[in-house]
């Protein structure tokens, strides 16, 4: 197993990161499954973390805000972010010329309603497992079907098939190796819903505002 620190996402790496990273690596190898990481603003904590998840293979990362989450995957491309329902469009409510996020979409309101844009985990395959150039990717196949399944359901009105925002997106997350939320998310669609796909690292960034 290589070290920490040859996982590290940065070209250069700063002395103190250097020691702490050592440090952790030390913790784990002791045993250690609960590490707190207490440094001052500017110390650079995320890549960091990033170092310790690529170590580790996999990760879920909480952060505290929906900017931070942004960050981390501008900073980070292979950390794939994952927001709640309202930050995307209803396709369905589209296609009424409606303007409404997916809190306002019909499977929320009915359980049993077949909405034709919504995929499941099972469509989606994984590409370079593991690296920094993965990619979760919708099977050909199982987007053929959805494309079909459209065709013979609107028979007067020709629509575009494209996967729904918020669970393709949810989709990709899950299957990825490493994925970003923010804590409200996190705890309430993910973790307390026993959605989440077991990973060998959490990371809690900013947890002192938990």
């Amino acid at each position: 197993m290589t070290t920490i620190l040859a996982h590290f996402p940065l070209p250069n790496i700063r002395e103190k990161q250097k020691n702490v990273l050592a440090e952790i690596e030390s913790a784990i190898k002791s045993g250690y499954r609960h590490i707190f990481l207490e440094a001052p603003t500017g110390f650079g904590k995320t890549p960091v973390a990033i170092a310790l998840a690529r170590y580790l293979g996999s990760s879920h990362i909480c952060t505290s805000t929906k900017d931070l989450q942004t960050q981390y995957r501008r900073d980070f491309p292979f950390v794939v972010e994952v927001k709640g329902r309202g930050n995307f469009p209803c396709l369905v409510k589209e296609d009424m010329g409606l303007d409404e996020n997916c809190d306002y979409g019909p499977c929320i309101k009915d359980d049993s309603y077949d909405c034709i844009y919504k995929t499941r985990l099972m469509d989606y395959r994984v590409e370079g497992e593991g690296t920094m150039h993965e990619i979760v990717k919708l099977d050909s196949f199982a987007e053929r079907k959805y494309v079909e399944k459209m065709r013979s359901k609107s028979k007067l009105v020709e629509l575009e098939w494209r996967p729904c925002h918020y669970f393709h997106q949810k989709w990709v997350g899950a299957r990825s190796s490493h994925t970003v939320y923010n804590y409200r998310y996190f705890l309430s669609d993910v973790f307390y819903a026993g959605t989440a796909q077991k990973r060998n690292l959490l990371v809690l960034d900013e947890a002192h505002q938990l």
